[in-house]
């Protein structure tokens, strides 16, 4: 994707050629383009085995998801179809059309089960709820840049999907930062937020998307402090890393293996 709007809001993922911002030079040199769809549209099929007609975010999330994308694969022999008609089937229950037990997300996931081919083992009936579960809040819950706070939020993360957090593995995670920040990555401070945003500095790489001479002097100040401070963390980190390495059961081996030797045999240093 080149861009995902939000009402608004914009999120702005992994394009390097797509600039959002706010003045004429942060589109310089813009090539990027992206076709919009609308919510509207989606409901405008006249396929009679396939409509989306009726469906909510949240069930059309969950229809995508089922489906197959980037963040969860889809099980063998799920297609459109079958997760538009398991995500249907979840949420006819939840209505009071179909007596069904469990959650949304208990319902879609047995429905997707029920259609795949070839036995599904309980260890793969997990690892798929997993990926399926970070799938959908990767959707609901992404990371973008709110203009009218002037930093980054999590989409959502206020009032999130009743149907979706009813779903006790959903719900721990919301309530989680760690956890959620792992799944959608972590919020930017206020002034990278600002300055990615604008087109100053460039996420894929980190690295002034100009020349520094054609950049804001605060731009370039704030970008070699943080370069500077990343720097610094790396070192501490690798630090505790070696010292980890040398307090751990092998560090004699590993002491041994670093001295000296004469004729191969290992000495001990004066």
């Amino acid at each position: 994707a080149n861009a995902v709007f939000f009402k608004y809001k914009a999120c702005i993922p992994f394009d390097r050629g797509f600039k959002q911002g706010h003045n004429e030079e942060s589109f310089k040199n813009c090539t990027a383009s992206a076709t919009l769809i609308l919510k509207k549209d989606l409901g405008a099929c006249s396929s009679t085995s396939f409509s989306l007609l009726g469906f909510t975010d949240v069930m059309i999330a969950m229809v995508c998801v089922a489906a197959g994308c980037d963040y969860s694969p889809s099980l063998k022999g799920i297609g459109l179809v079958h997760a538009r008609n398991a995500v249907d089937e979840a949420f006819a229950a939840s209505g009071g059309k179909l007596y069904i037990q469990g959650t949304c997300i208990d319902r879609t996931l047995r429905g997707l089960f029920a259609r795949c081919h070839g036995r599904v083992t309980k260890e793969q009936q997990d690892h798929y709820m997993n990926r399926f579960i970070r799938a959908l809040i990767m959707f609901r819950h992404p990371v973008v840049f709110d203009p009218i706070c002037g930093k980054c939020i999590f989409v959502n993360i206020d009032s999130p999907d009743k149907e979706l957090t009813e779903f006790k593995p959903y719900a721990d995670i919301l309530g989680n930062d760690a956890k959620l920040q792992s799944i959608v990555g972590a919020l930017f401070e206020r002034e990278m937020a600002i300055y990615v945003s604008e087109g100053w500095i460039n996420p894929k790489n980190w690295k002034l998307r100009n020349e520094e001479y054609e950049t804001p002097a605060s731009v370039v100040r704030y970008w070699n402090a943080w370069k500077s401070a990343k720097a610094q963390k790396e070192f501490e980190v690798e630090c505790d890393r070696i010292n980890g390495e040398s307090q751990s059961p092998h560090s004699e081996n590993i002491s041994r293996r670093a001295q000296p030797t004469r004729g191969g045999v290992p000495f001990a240093s004066p």
